[in-house]
């Protein structure tokens, strides 16, 4: 510690003493706060002396920090408590090693805790601690430990694909389920929207099946059909040739007779419109 500046009335000898007593200054200073008295004492060449004393004070009035890592925790719901994330949030604190004082230890006590049920499995713990330093200064810390759900439910069957098809050979649609691993089984909502082509037996199908959890967290698939028709139609009769006498008046009875023994079958379709076609007969 420095001394102090000295004045005398007489020459000022350059063998002036400064004595300094500081007590028990390295004891106080062990416990890193308190307060010593510190005395200077000055004596000149004909042995007369002057003294003064201060008084020299360490204080703490910090309060205890805590190490920003580890204070909120937010893992993503395994369905089962998420017990092993939670048990090593938890010893985080139990061993003492997220808080610490710039001048002395810290003992920490839980003061509150408050659970939440949220969507699902999901929800919140939250623990609020005082902490405590040597000097009795205090100061509240809360940690949160977040159990959430960001992941969509998933069909549990293989899921259908896009394709192309024949009028007559649509496939029924699939019947699917689903599951969260947060939120257990889910419901599964389908629809179908037709879209016309070029003709009636040639268009689209749209199917969508969609699924969402507690969470609000949806998948949703999606299978397009093209159907067509590509199967040319036939006749269920051979044609054959006649030859009748002519009986001046155009032989109606003859032709409507061949007429009626010809008809024109098309393939089974699977919607009650057919496509429009030109059917032409020729007789001789």
């Amino acid at each position: 510690m420095p001394g102090l500046p000295v004045t005398d009335n007489c020459a000022l000898d350059p063998n002036m003493v400064q004595r300094l007593r500081c007590g028990q200054l390295r004891d106080e200073l062990a416990v890193k706060s308190g307060s010593v008295d510190v005395t200077f004492t000055a004596e000149d060449a004909s042995g007369n002396t002057s003294s003064s004393t201060a008084r020299f004070t360490i204080e703490d009035t910090t309060v205890p920090y805590v190490v920003p890592e580890g204070l909120t925790v937010t893992v993503e719901c395994d369905g089962n408590g998420n017990i092993a994330e939670y048990d090593a949030w938890h010893d985080l604190w139990e061993s003492g090693i997220a808080v610490s004082d710039i001048c002395s230890g810290v003992t920490y006590g839980l003061v509150s805790e408050t659970l939440t049920d949220d969507c699902g499995a999901t929800g919140t713990s939250t623990k609020t601690y005082t902490m405590t330093d040597g000097c009795g200064n205090s100061a509240d810390t809360t940690l949160s430990f977040i159990i959430a759900d960001t992941t969509p439910p998933a069909f549990n069957e293989t899921l259908p694909a896009d394709g192309t098809f024949e009028c007559d050979n649509v496939p029924v649609a699939d019947i699917l389920t689903a599951t969260d691993i947060c939120s257990g089984d889910e419901s599964v909502t389908y629809t179908e929207v037709s879209t016309p082509g070029a003709c009636p037996d040639s268009y689209t199908i749209t199917r969508t099946w969609s699924t969402t959890d507690d969470c609000g967290n949806n998948n949703t698939h999606v299978q397009t059909l093209t159907i067509q028709d590509t199967t040319s139609p036939s006749v269920d009769t051979a044609a054959s040739d006649e030859t009748v006498e002519c009986d001046g008046a155009g032989n109606i009875a003859a032709t409507g007779c061949l007429v009626g023994q010809l008809s024109l079958v098309r393939q089974p379709q699977t919607t009650a419109v057919q496509c429009d076609m030109e059917q032409r007969l020729h007789r001789h």
